[in-house]
């Protein structure tokens, strides 16, 4: 998956603005949670939770699982 393709969380989102970490992360094409690559997504779904969260599918997976 081209990081370039997905669409990037909002970073005025109170939760990136509290933890200006994550959304550096996220600047930085990494995840917004562990600052790992993003890798690839299991489904659209998953797509569409990076778009909010920043998280990886690894953090998604410890998170929702």
């Amino acid at each position: 998956m081209n990081i370039d393709k997905l669409k990037k969380p909002n970073l005025l989102k109170l939760a990136f603005l509290i933890f200006p970490k994550m959304a550096e992360n996220i600047k930085k094409n990494k995840c917004a949670t562990c600052g790992g690559k993003i890798g690839k997504f299991k489904n659209e779904l998953s797509k569409q939770e990076y778009s909010i969260s920043g998280m990886c599918q690894k953090c998604q997976d410890k998170v929702f699982n």
